[in-house]
């Protein structure tokens, strides 16, 4: 009496995989199940989309986290939405707190460097989202008191429709 829906993997006779969607549902008639309904979807191009998106994903967050840089992305509210462990370990060096995702940054600096720290990166941040691309070269001091040198890639990362969404 109840109803089901479950996915097919099948290979046609060319052995490519197909998927089907299947829905069972029982059609009740004086409390007994009399039929049953059946309606099959062929969902094999989106299964593939699905593959090649899971795909793709795995290939980039391995490129993001293998990569000897410190990578981030901040959106138009100034809030972090992505940053590899590089990133997060210099952060926590120099700054003493650990990023957060969906966070401004500054807000984890003590109260004293937030005023500098949104001065100048907010000032860069806002050239990029108005299409431009900054290169920055920077130092700074570490806790261990270590002077340590930057050079600074900010470039727009835009969507489909080639409007800007993050930095």
């Amino acid at each position: 009496g109840n109803s089901i829906e479950f996915t097919t993997e099948q290979l046609d006779t060319y052995k490519k995989k197909y998927y089907r969607q299947i829905i069972l549902n029982p059609i009740i008639k004086d409390n007994k199940v009399e039929e049953i309904s059946c309606i099959s979807n062929d969902i094999t191009e989106l299964r593939h989309l699905q593959n090649q998106s899971i795909n793709q994903a795995a290939k980039l967050k391995s490129i993001f986290e293998s990569s000897s840089h410190l990578i981030w992305t901040i959106d138009k509210d100034f809030k972090t939405t992505s940053f590899n462990t590089n990133f997060s370990k210099q952060f926590e060096q120099n700054n003493g707190a650990k990023p957060e995702l969906n966070i401004q940054l500054h807000t984890l600096l003590p109260k004293a460097k937030q005023n500098a720290y949104k001065l100048y990166w907010y000032s860069n941040y806002k050239k990029v989202f108005e299409g431009n691309s900054v290169k920055l070269e920077k130092h700074q001091i570490n806790a261990s008191g270590k002077i340590i040198y930057n050079e600074i890639y900010l470039n727009p990362v835009r969507n489909a429709n080639n409007e800007i969404v993050e930095i």
